[in-house]
């Protein structure tokens, strides 16, 4: 919208986004199309890439990197139209085909270190075994070739000595990364040392809290070194706001609680103990990673006789063979799905405007 003046007169100018008909960006590109009616959610796939438009909002989704289109995604005569720079997110990506194939980026979290101790029990101190379990699951995925590790510490320090800062600081080490995935290894205890609670437990972020919080940290954070979240012009309605908040975190949780069931699988073969199975819980470490992520409790050190296993260097490589199977197993159904997605990938059968291919 601009004023412009000439010999007094005063015209008002309104510039619109150029649109086009979804039916049309679908049958140039050669995309699948899926809408969803009730929510409003429109996902584009040439095979290989996805795109995650809604209606009523100027911005979307396209390989879980959010980018702002110059207008909003309407119905109007012709069905639903999307601004026309829509098509240049997947000829860019045509450009990119022959690049490698990208390794998958694992984030390792021993959870404390350094002044932060975690659970003290038995003799243990939770620090230092969360960091043995790390540097042995390192070990034994580092040769894997498609694989890309980072671990968030490699010896007993913390990431900064305010707690709420180190925990932070992990966070950023993923989304800084662009990771796939963070995993972040502890050992649990219970209040007052009680000694008759043993088991794994594998956590995920319980995503409906703190909504307005992440939201907003999320879009400021945007336009600095968080890639997974691309740049952002500027603060978001708050009805494009929900909408952006439900696109990341409906496809984050997804996969969050599909990484759970792996190590859930994996860790079920470890015969000395038991697994209580997958919670929900606000940890921030979980939380505000842009990328799926899991937290595992590998055992109580309260309880003695898991105590006195983790005090084993054959133990704790156990573990740390199972949680290396976990990412393995992620990783492999991952890889799974693309393959899945390319070989459904079809054809629209012709260019009509009317109506939107479900």
């Amino acid at each position: 919208m601009a004023f412009l003046g000439d010999g007094g007169l005063v015209f008002l100018v309104v510039v619109f986004a150029q649109m086009m008909p979804l039916q049309k960006l679908a049958f140039e590109k050669g995309l699948t199309v899926r809408v969803e009616p009730h929510s409003g959610r429109i996902t584009l796939s040439d095979g290989r890439h996805k795109a995650v438009l809604a209606l009523g909002s100027s911005m979307a989704l396209f390989d879980g990197k959010v980018v702002r289109l110059s207008g909003a995604v309407r119905r109007d005569a012709e069905g639903i139209v999307v601004p026309k720079e829509t098509a240049l997110l997947f000829r860019r990506s045509e450009n990119q085909k022959k690049t490698p194939k990208r390794k998958f980026v694992v984030v390792l979290d021993a959870g404390h270190g350094g002044r932060f101790t975690g659970a003290v029990a038995n003799a243990l101190v939770e620090k230092d075994i969360n960091l043995d379990v790390v540097l042995r699951v390192w070990r034994l995925l580092k040769d894997e070739e498609d694989v890309k590790l980072i671990l968030t510490r490699r010896t007993d320090v913390e990431l900064d000595r305010n707690w709420s800062r180190d925990l932070d600081a992990r966070v950023d080490v993923a989304n800084r990364a662009n990771a796939d995935l963070f995993v972040s290894v502890h050992f649990n205890a219970t209040a007052g040392h009680k000694t008759n609670v043993s088991g794994i437990e594998v956590y995920v972020a319980r995503e409906e809290e703190d909504v307005a919080r992440r939201l907003w940290r999320a879009l400021t954070e945007a336009g600095g070194s968080l890639t997974r979240l691309g740049e952002l012009a500027a603060a978001p309605t708050s009805d494009t706001a929900w909408i952006l908040h439900r696109m990341l975190l409906e496809e984050k949780f997804r996969h969050s609680l599909e990484a759970a069931r792996c190590f859930v699988q994996a860790l079920r073969k470890n015969d000395e103990d038991s697994v209580r199975g997958i919670f929900a819980r606000g940890y921030r470490v979980v939380k505000w990673t842009r990328c799926p992520a899991v937290l595992l409790e590998l055992g109580y050190i309260t309880h003695p006789a898991t105590a006195q296993r983790l005090k084993t260097a054959r133990y704790r490589q156990k573990l740390a063979e199972l949680v290396a199977e976990g990412i393995k197993e992620y990783i492999r159904r991952r890889r799974t799905e693309q393959e899945q997605q390319k070989s459904q990938h079809t054809l629209p059968s012709s260019p009509s405007t009317k109506g939107e291919r479900r």
